[in-house]
This record gives structure tokens, C-alpha cells and sequence, in this order.
């Protein structure tokens, strides 16, 4: 059993209903955002750590653990990254900015150490993660799907979402791309064929997109999300058999967490104003 969570957005209680839910994993995967909005950046980032979870960094993680020293000559990124990071942190709205201020004076040293240290992109086994949309490291912090779908084209012709997924599966040659940003779950199975016998369903190579929504600040109700991948006994016969697996392999879960809890430490955090008290309780 493989857990895939992602915009945990600092909100331990959410992260760690979630985490009591799903039990015991295999191996967890977070598609970025860790930090950002959320008024416990060090818990969820030692409790992530503690779970051994194998993360890519997201946009808020990238302007959160550099935001004091990104305009600085001390900024401990190279250049590309630090031109991406302040790129990232001049798009932000205005909340957001000034949390990930408010977060970076808040993160531990190590804390922040640990976060520019994650990759943009993480490739294991049959699986790649990233946060945001396939394509440049901008795209893979910043870019939702459906951003990228409208500004895509194949060939001139319209394209359809199957095609802009199968585009997008065949660039980052996995059998799995697992993504965040968006907050709203979502999965999408597509079928590789190599020769008109792998037109038979025993034979085809299912591959699956899945955006396991966001633990800290649900677009889709109240309640958490998260997804569970039960990997299909068939490819690892050489088989390559999948019917539909994704149908039956990946579930996703949403988990009701004390919200009012959180909202409780948003409006007692010192640093943040009213204005971003009243904006962060109503996102949650």
C-alpha cells in the first residue's frame, strides 16, 4: 500500500487525522507545499520527516524557506533557483506572501535547510512526483493542469485531456505521476500500446494520473484528502495486465479533522494581522 498526500499547508491537526486514518503504509509520497498558510511549519515539517515521506518541494515550500535571504547576497540558493524562488514568492497574493514571511522567521534553521534540500522533481521505481504541472522547474512549482492543458497544443489540433495526460505520461516515462497544487483530487487512467496485441487487456499498460488533494486546505469541502495506491499484482508477473486497475487501486479518502482547532491557532499566532486571520480561517 503506497500513501500520496500533498499541500499540507502546516496544519498539524489535519496532517495528523490523516496520518491516524490511513494507518499502516508501504511508503508515502507528499507532492509538495508542506508549509505556507498553515500556523505549524515546524510540526508538520518534523512530523513529515519523522514519517520518512518522500517529498518534492512545492511553491510555497520554496518561498517559505528562503524568504528573508532571497534578496540578499548571503541567499543560500544558486542563482537559478533563487531567480525561480523570487519569480515565485512576486506571484504569490498578498496573503500568501505575507505568511511565508511570517513562516520563514518562524521555521527552525534546520527546518528551512530541510525544505531547500527537497527535489522539484522526484523519480522512484515507477512513480514521479511533482507539485504542480510536467514541464520546466517553473511549471513543475508553479503551474495547475488546467493551466497547462489551455496552453498546450498537439499538431495544431485541439487537443483532448486523454491526449494532454498521455503527453504528459510519456515525458516523465512512469507508470504513475502523482501531483498537488490544485487541492481538489482527481485521477485519470490511460492505456499505452506498443502493438495492436496490447490492445488486449491482459497485455496493455495502464499508466495513472492522481492528485490526491490537499491535506491542510481542502478546495473540495472540509475534510482532508489523501489517496491509497494498491500497486496490481499482474506487471510485476511481466504480464503488463491492467483492466481498469485504477478504478479499483486508487481510492481516494477525505478525513475530518478539528478544524476548529486550527482556526483557534490562526487567530491566536502572533504575527499574523486580522486581515490574515480572517482570510486563512475562511480557506480552511
Amino acid at each position: 500500500m503506497i500513501a500520496l498526500v500533498s499541500d499540507i499547508h502546516a496544519n498539524l491537526e489535519a496532517l495528523t487525522a490523516v496520518l491516524e486514518h490511513m494507518g499502516s503504509v508501504k511508503e508515502m509520497y507528499c507532492a509538495g507545499d508542506i508549509v505556507g498558510y498553515g500556523p505549524n511549519p515546524n510540526e508538520c515539517c518534523e512530523l513529515v520527516r519523522e514519517k520518512n515521506m518522500k517529498c518534492v518541494m512545492g511553491n510555497h515550500d520554496i518561498v517559505c524557506a528562503n524568504y528573508g535571504r532571497l534578496d540578499t547576497a548571503n541567499c543560500p540558493l544558486d542563482e537559478e533557483m533563487r531567480q525561480l524562488a523570487i519569480q515565485t514568492r512576486d506571484e504569490m497574493n498578498e496573503i500568501a506572501r505575507a505568511v511565508a514571511e511570517w513562516t520563514y522567521h518562524e521555521l527552525t534553521e534546520e527546518n528551512r535547510e530541510w525544505l531547500r534540500s527537497l527535489p522539484i522533481e522526484r523519480k522512484e521505481k515507477e512513480m514521479t512526483v511533482i507539485h504542480g504541472a510536467v514541464g520546466s522547474k517553473y511549471d513543475m512549482l508553479n503551474t495547475y493542469l488546467d493551466e497547462k492543458f489551455n496552453t498546450s497544443s498537439s499538431g495544431g489540433a485541439e487537443m483532448t485531456p486523454e491526449d494532454f495526460y498521455r503527453e504528459m505520461l510519456d515525458e516523465v516515462q512512469s507508470k504513475i505521476l502523482t501531483v498537488g497544487h490544485t487541492h481538489i483530487p482527481s485521477k485519470g487512467y490511460f492505456f499505452k500500446h506498443n502493438s495492436w496485441l496490447s490492445m488486449l487487456p491482459l497485455l496493455a499498460r495502464e499508466r495513472w494520473v492522481v492528485n490526491p488533494g490537499s491535506v491542510g486546505q481542502p478546495r473540495k469541502g472540509r475534510k482532508a484528502s489523501y489517496a491509497l495506491i494498491t500497486m496490481p499484482i499482474f506487471p510485476y508477473f511481466k504480464l503488463r495486465a491492467s483492466f481498469h486497475y485504477l478504478e479499483r487501486n486508487v481510492k481516494h479518502h477525505s478525513v475530518a479533522y478539528n478544524r476548529k482547532k486550527t482556526i483557534q491557532k490562526i487567530e491566536t499566532k502572533e504575527g499574523f494581522d486580522e486581515k490574515m486571520r480572517f482570510m486563512l480561517s475562511r480557506w480552511l
